[in-house]
């Protein structure tokens, strides 16, 4: 019997297929930013969104958000209110915002540890090669411009999740000519990946998805390279949807449980239940497995 290793997965996901902003809205806004000396101004407009995002992120050792500023509700000048995700995202998506996103990204890239792990198995390189400061993730979530759905192909549905669908997909890697908003190194091979796509909470929303989906994120960033967590790829948002990106593993244990006659031969990793992280779905269906590239010293 083929020896295997478990995974654990996190839970949530959406529809890939949504909507985009609404036109006029957009187009409102961006009239009224027009109007702004202040957005004229590449260098001060990108040090206004280093600032907003790093005061929406806690002093604590995990970076996490400030949920009483995030759930903020602002009136916007376009007549709507919403949430201050729902505008940042808004103002990040305007034609003054994309300008300055990726290099408010490299600035806050720059910042970082260089702690990143070696590639993992199957030829993919977790979360690129960049390790990124909680500003920088927050802004990944929130700004377009920083991701590029179209460097996965063959998207196909996988499984319902609790909020939102679960899809197969295949990377296709960029020429080394061509430039790319992926984080995925140009020399990977194609390679079959797992998308969990979340929708995005409306302006009216009660409730932020977004900090579910930054604390997820934070989780498989920090035990990037760890034998017992499924490995992150690539995230962003695309259209009116989150997307996280995962390696693909063979089959959960429960598609596994129903082939097989008897447990498996091998160990399975231990988990990390020692670091303050606590797994609120945990069930078969979220431990993936996949083969052994040698066996498991029990």
């Amino acid at each position: 019997m083929e020896k295997r290793k478990a995974m654990a997965m996190g839970d949530s996901s959406r529809s890939p297929e949504a909507g985009s902003e609404a036109t006029t809205g957009l187009h409102a806004y961006e009239r009224m930013l027009s109007t702004r000396l202040l957005y004229k101004d590449a260098t001060l407009h990108a040090l206004m969104v280093r600032m907003v995002l790093s005061s929406l992120i806690t002093p604590s050792a995990t970076g996490d958000l400030d949920l009483v500023a995030l759930n903020k509700v602002l009136g916007s000048e376009g007549g709507r209110t919403g949430g201050l995700e729902y505008l940042l995202t808004w103002h990040l998506s305007s034609e003054a915002g994309v300008k300055i996103a990726a290099d408010v990204s490299r600035q806050l890239d720059a910042r970082a540890a260089p702690d990143v792990k070696p590639a993992g198995e199957g030829g993919m390189t977790d979360m690129a090669s960049t390790p990124r400061t909680p500003a920088s993730r927050l802004l990944r979530l929130l700004s377009r411009g920083l991701f590029d759905p179209s460097r996965f192909a063959n998207l196909q549905f996988h499984a319902r999740g609790a909020s939102g669908n679960i899809y197969r997909s295949k990377y296709v890697p960029p020429s080394r000519s061509s430039e790319t908003k992926s984080s995925l190194p140009v020399n990977t091979t194609q390679a079959q990946v797992m998308i969990k796509a979340i929708e995005l909470a409306g302006p009216e929303s009660d409730r932020s998805i977004l900090q579910d989906v930054y604390g997820e994120l934070a989780i498989l960033e920090r035990f990037r390279g760890h034998p017992g967590i499924c490995q992150l790829i690539d995230y962003g948002i695309t259209g009116e949807s989150y997307w996280i990106v995962m390696r693909r593993y063979r089959c959960s244990l429960a598609e596994w449980r129903l082939r097989q006659t008897q447990g498996p031969s091998g160990g399975v990793p231990e988990a990390p239940c020692n670091k303050k992280e606590v797994h609120f779905d945990l069930k078969c269906a979220n431990i993936l497995l996949d083969p052994l590239s040698k066996p498991i010293q029990i």
